[in-house]
This record gives C-alpha cells, structure tokens and sequence, in this order.
C-alpha cells in the first residue's frame, strides 16, 4: 500500500484516500464510509507515511508501527480505540514498548489503533506490496546510477582520446615558374 496517498485532516476524524488533487486542495475519500468531498489546502493535512513515533532512543515510521500492529493482530482488527484506557495502554505498549511515555500521549495512540483499524477494514494494509515496490524502486536507482556512471565514463574517454582532424590537402609546394612569374607583356608584331 502505498501511504502516500493515505492522509489525515485536522478537524475531521478517520482517516482519508487522495483520489484527486485540485487547484484548492484534494478530493478524498473518507475510510470510514466512503464518502467523497474536498479538503481545502488550508486545512493541515499529513501523510501517514510521513508521520512518526517517538522511542526513547530513535523515531519510527508510522507505517512500522502499523506492521507492528498487524503482526501482533495476526492481521486481524486491533482492539478497539474507545476500549478501557488500560487495554488500550496496554495493546499499544506490546506494539511499542519502547515509545517515549512524555511525548506519546493516550490520544495518540488512540489515534493510531483507530487508523490501523481503518486500513485494515479497507484491506489497505499490504506491506509486502510496499516492499515489492520499494524494491523496484531500489533497482531503477542503481540501474540510473549505472547508467550515468557508464555516461561519465564515456564522456571522460571521449575527452580523453585526441580529436582526429581530416588531413588537409598540402599544396604543392612547387610552383610553376609560369605561375610563379608574372606575365610579361607579349611584344606586338
């Protein structure tokens, strides 16, 4: 699944699918009942797959932790985000134990079992379709850096070997006296 394309709005609950961009926004779809409408560019509007999560020691993709998630669900809906605070705490410590207490807060992590939810509703949660395409992707890279290597040498062995000039014609060095002296005037009979 490609997150990119999977946003959150300010203000408006659930997540959103982008379908089409405009001059003022986007048209979305809402994952929740699938609903379209626009989402002006002035409303604050994010891509999970630039959201992240803070650890104690490092910060992880939003995307990681819904692979966490689904691991432990077996791929299954996760517990639901209006359950008990301890459960939901509790869920989301087995997913991330590490997270960091003082900048995640309850309703993030709410937040992120409810968007989990919603992927998973939506059957959007196929991580090995991103690592096919992440590996695609990998291999176009290399295949560019190649190729311009290949480019870069090539331009340096062009410039490298001397440029071959056509040989010119040398005039003959010997020139008749004829056209060497200049004519003199016949004498007239």
């Amino acid at each position: 699944m490609d997150f990119t394309k999977i946003i959150v709005v300010s203000g408006k609950s659930g997540a959103f699918k982008v379908i089409a961009q405009t001059r003022g926004g986007l048209i979305v779809e809402s994952l929740i009942d699938g609903k379209r409408m626009p989402v002006s560019a002035a409303n604050r509007i994010t891509s999970v797959e630039d959201i992240v999560v803070f650890t104690e020691t490092d910060e992880v993709k939003l995307k990681e932790v819904f692979q966490k998630m689904k691991e432990i669900t077996n791929g299954e809906q996760a517990i639901d985000h209006k359950s008990d605070d301890h459960l939901v705490k509790e869920f989301f410590e087995k997913v991330m134990p590490d997270y960091d207490k003082e900048r995640v807060y309850f309703s993030d992590m709410k937040k992120m079992i409810f968007w989990y939810n919603l992927l998973q509703k939506n059957d959007m949660l196929d991580f090995e379709e991103e690592e096919k395409i992440e590996e695609v992707e990998e291999k176009k890279t290399k295949k560019d850096v190649v190729k311009e290597d290949t480019q870069v040498i090539e331009k340096k062995k062009v410039a490298a070997t001397p440029k071959k000039t056509a040989a010119k014609p040398q005039a003959d060095k010997k020139i008749s006296a004829e056209k060497a002296a200049p004519k003199k005037a016949s004498p007239k009979k």
